[in-house]
């Protein structure tokens, strides 16, 4: 990806993105196919029945453990890449540290975790589950 020099609205971009970031659920994309398959995924959750969405979450969480398995193996393909997860709360929530959010790119001071279990799709039992919002 190439790097857009803004000059003297780079301030003016920086803000706005924050007041997105505060205001409004944001998502990222990776590439052109990455935003494809976010854009699809998203209105097939928003045009699908309820009885159709039934029926499809086996397959739906299928798929997701099949892109799990997949980004064990290779992390940069697949990162990024959405999955459907259902999950239980096993703890309180807590502050994440400045460690886990530099390493995953997020806000300090703006940012809890939350250790989840899996209920689908079936993992292994040592897969540890945490979950930072």
């Amino acid at each position: 990806m190439q790097d857009i020099d803004f000059g003297e609205n780079r301030e003016k971009l920086l803000s706005f993105q924050s007041i997105l970031k505060e205001r409004h659920t944001v998502d990222f994309f990776l590439s052109e196919d990455n935003l494809s398959e976010k854009l699809d995924r998203r209105f097939q959750d928003l045009l699908e029945s309820k009885s159709e969405s039934l029926s499809n979450k086996s397959s739906i969480y299928v798929d997701s453990k099949n892109l799990i398995q997949k980004f064990l193996l290779l992390p940069k393909v697949y990162s990024g890449t959405e999955v459907k997860l259902k999950v239980d709360l096993d703890a309180d929530p807590f502050p994440a540290s400045r460690a886990i959010c530099k390493s995953f790119n997020l806000d300090y001071g703006k940012t809890v975790g939350v250790k989840i279990k899996i209920k689908e799709p079936n993992l292994a039992a040592n897969f540890s589950n945490y979950l930072f919002l």
